[in-house]
C-alpha cells in the first residue's frame, strides 16, 4: 500500500479504496498514514 501511495498518488489510491470501503474507515487511515508520510 505504502508503494502503491508513492508510485499512483494518493488520489487514485483513495478513488480505488473508495469502491471497495463504503463506510471510509480504511480512507481515513491512508490519509492519516500519507499525512505522516510526507513529513
Amino acid at each position: 500500500l505504502q508503494e502503491m501511495i508513492k508510485t499512483r498518488g494518493v488520489e487514485l489510491v483513495l478513488e480505488q479504496v473508495s469502491k471497495i470501503d463504503p463506510g471510509g474507515a480504511l480512507c481515513k487511515k491512508i490519509l492519516y498514514f500519507y499525512h505522516k508520510l510526507r513529513k
